[in-house]
């Protein structure tokens, strides 16, 4: 029997609260209201077949209580739909399973469902690693994955224990995920060791051994989330902000026409939609008082420019670009505090507060969290200025939209309430609160083609990534661009912004990787917060992306190099000359063995602004921006543009120093310095 330890925690009610009046429950199990799934603490059996964690899981069975609705009802474990509203920790959270997604024509397509809800109920209803229930999330996941199974065993027309028992079926496992795989290893394995078998489920060693190699290949095939190229983001970059900035400077005029279009249901409407509402409704004061159409109501307010550069061409079409505005904000909110997708969608009205922060005044981004911990949890993000203005025109759509949401609706705190609720909107809002896939409002956006230029700029931040062979990044097809690709290119493009070739977005991403650096990295204080123990993933990844950068840097600039080389380590790892040293480096090492070497730590490389750096020690001359000793350092690599590049610098500054001055007699040796150097290299 799987038992759930007394002194373990849980947030449900105890099993007790249900078993009262037991024979009035048997009788009329759809009769009484109760909380969801129930953990048990004690060693006593219940009189009524309810499930809960930690039960002896040979009771459950198709008449097993396994959930009540947020109205009440019992679900039972044969029902086609379960939900389970008190494992929602926040609004985002969709509790719902729907079994008929099983349904097919399939001959054993019931008694397939039926197993597949079984090994689903034992798998929420035994004990997991913490003692306590498991995430909606998670459980989802094992739903999708059954219903993968049982798609296979219906297109095979035989039952998933036939199935799974026979050697000669184990090319299902040619449609199941690497993730998928993993679940459904797990439940069986999990179903035998803590059931009698009712379900009579004998898995064949080949079964464990194609998922487990099935498993095995993610690591193999799954491609890490691919940064956009540095153009795309930018251009991007500029449509999000426009439409951000154009709808806070019309925001008022656009707050006064909604709340008109809201309150009566014939205003901005055609006269043909006025006769239809009177049939329909029976209103006889619908044609009585006339109302302007559309396109006077929006002069009246003198949105017309507004409205034609954005083809808001009726009070549908406004409820749909508000959603449009709402992404482009929620995209400048990922690009500056990367935050994910659902920690933006949980951000609430005031969630931008003063902070007092390392030798500055800033920002920080307060909000929840859900990942890793299993729990809600507030959360905070170092920002600057910049994530004022997309807060901003969150709140203003959210003001628009409040007094439309139903009293006590669940999640109606948050900024990004879906337009839905608007009387003026095509689309009822249904369970939705927050719109789950911001995404798709992309395709009002104009498309950027892939140029060949972008490619080049992905292999050389990403070498380990064949773009190439990619039919999604192929030249001439528009970027796809998705909200968690935004955290990975900021931290990729932070910590390797010499690739940058524009301007605004290099000016953009250092101002944020100083500030993330200072506050996440150095583990500074921001407020009452360190945010390096405030936001430990997010100083992870940013520590993982700095590190990478060391090994990329090394390989492009350094083993990769068109341009000759010079200096200890840089003449060492060219190949025309000292051909003979013993210690000359191999020209053209992979860039998987440069990354081991990195890791293990045999290469260490930093960018300096006469070449590089190769040494793992710690420099003096460095550390003081004394980069003159480096012409005899047997660790730097030297470049001839580099050190022209800071004479010429070097050059601009000095005409803003006073030639009588200290500053300019220091500047005006260290050129020289500059050129004596420069004349050796030649």
């Amino acid at each position: 029997m799987n038992r759930i330890p007394s002194s373990s925690e849980s947030y449900f009610l105890d099993i007790h609260s249900l078993v009262d009046n037991t024979e009035r429950l048997t009788e009329n199990i759809e009769g009484r209201p109760c909380n969801a799934i129930l953990t048990h603490g004690e060693h006593s059996k219940p009189t009524v077949n309810v499930a809960y964690v930690g039960m002896n899981l040979d009771n459950l069975s198709d008449t097993c209580i396994i959930s009540h609705s947020q109205t009440g009802l019992a679900i039972l474990l044969a029902d086609m739909y379960w939900d389970f509203p008190q494992l929602a920790l926040v609004p985002t959270d969709s509790t719902s399973l729907n079994f008929e997604r099983y349904r097919s024509k399939g001959k054993f397509n019931a008694p397939n469902i039926l197993t597949s809800q079984i090994l689903l109920a034992t798998n929420i209803f035994s004990l997991g690693h913490r003692g306590s229930a498991l995430r909606i999330s998670t459980i989802t996941i094992a739903f999708n994955a059954l219903g993968i199974l049982t798609k296979c065993a219906d297109q095979k027309n035989i039952t998933i224990q036939e199935m799974i028992s026979s050697p000669a079926h184990m090319d299902f496992a040619e449609g199941i995920t690497a993730n998928n795989a993993s679940r459904l290893v797990k439940m069986i394995t999990d179903y035998h060791k803590l059931t009698s078998n009712a379900l009579n489920l004998n898995p064949h060693k080949l079964f464990f051994n194609v998922l487990r190699k099935r498993h095995g290949e993610r690591y193999n095939t799954e491609k890490q989330t691919p940064v956009i190229p540095s153009r795309i983001l930018h251009a991007r970059y500029h449509h999000y902000n426009n439409i951000v900035l154009d709808f806070i400077q019309s925001g008022d005029m656009i707050g006064a026409l909604s709340k008109k279009l809201a309150e009566d249901p014939l205003y901005g409407r055609d006269a043909s939609k006025a006769s239809r509402y009177e049939m329909e409704f029976g209103h006889q004061y619908a044609l009585e008082k006339k109302r302007p159409n559309f396109s006077k109501a929006i002069g009246d307010h003198n949105l017309n420019y507004f409205c034609e550069k954005y083809n808001i061409l009726q009070p549908g079409s406004l409820a749909r670009h508000m959603a449009l505005v709402q992404h482009s904000a929620k995209c400048l909110v990922h690009i500056y505090t990367l935050v994910r997708d659902h920690e933006a969608k949980l951000l609430e009205n005031e969630c931008v507060e003063q902070a007092e922060g390392w030798n500055s005044k800033g920002l920080y981004l307060m909000g929840v969290s859900t990942k890793l911990t299993g729990q809600a949890k507030d959360t905070a993000w170092i920002a600057n200025e910049l994530i004022v203005e997309p807060i901003k025109c969150l709140q203003i759509i959210k003001s628009i939209i409040t007094p439309y949401v139903p009293d006590g609706t669940n999640g109606s705190d948050c900024l990004l309430l879906t337009p839905s609720f608007l009387p003026f909107c095509k689309s009822d809002p249904g369970d939705t609160i927050i719109i789950n896939n911001f995404t798709r409002y992309e395709k009002y956006l104009p498309p950027i083609p892939i140029e060949e230029a972008d490619i080049l700029e992905l292999e050389a931040i990403d070498p380990l990534a064949d773009r190439r062979s990619d039919p999604r990044y192929k030249v001439g097809k528009p970027w796809k661009i998705a909200s968690h690709q935004f955290r990975r290119t900021m931290t990729v493009f932070g910590a390797q912004s010499q690739v940058l070739d524009i301007p605004e977005l290099k000016r953009l991403l250092t101002h944020l990787t100083e500030s993330m650096s200072v506050y996440y990295q150095r583990g500074c204080s921001a407020g009452g917060y360190n945010m390096k123990l405030k936001s430990p993933e997010l100083d992870k990844e940013l520590n993982k992306a700095m590190n990478d950068a060391q090994w990329i840097s090394y390989l492009n600039e350094v083993l990769y190099s068109t341009e000759k080389l010079h200096g200890g380590h840089g003449e060492r790892v060219t190949t025309m000359s000292k051909a003979n040293d013993p210690d000359r480096i191999i020209y053209r090492q992979t860039a998987e063995e440069t990354m081991k070497k990195a890791k293990n730590g045999l290469i260490s490389y930093q960018r300096t602004p006469l070449g590089g750096c190769a040494s793992s020690k710690p420099c003096d001359e460095r550390a003081h921006g004394n980069f003159i000793n480096c012409f005899g350092c047997a660790s730097s690599v030297l470049k001839v543009s580099n050190v022209k590049s800071v004479i010429e610098n070097a050059q601009i500054d000095l005409m803003d120093l006073d030639p009588k001055s200290f500053e300019y007699r220091m500047e005006q040796r260290n050129i020289q310095d500059y050129q004596t150097i420069l004349s050796h290299l030649n």
